[in-house]
């Protein structure tokens, strides 16, 4: 006889969602007269990695990089850039 192997739901649901890696560095960027402009790294607030959904919509990502390095501000528009 035929053998077929069950799964449980939850893993084909989480099998479907595909996770990107994303790495963030916390800085500022330093505009002179001077080409290439400067990236300067935060010390303090140092870098982050994390997986997000590929679906993730841009604000959501800019909420989550805010909440991973603690910056106090809300996201209410699209005015901030990563």
């Amino acid at each position: 006889g035929s053998q077929s192997l069950a799964l449980p739901s939850s893993f084909l649901s989480d099998y479907k969602e595909i996770m990107v890696e994303i790495y963030a560095v916390c800085g500022e960027w330093k505009f002179n007269d001077k080409l290439p402009c400067e990236f300067v790294v935060d010390p303090d607030k140092g870098a982050s990695f994390c997986q997000v959904d590929e679906n993730v919509t841009y604000l959501e990502l800019l909420a989550m990089v805010i909440q991973d390095f603690g910056i106090d501000c809300s996201v209410k528009n699209e005015d901030i850039k990563l």
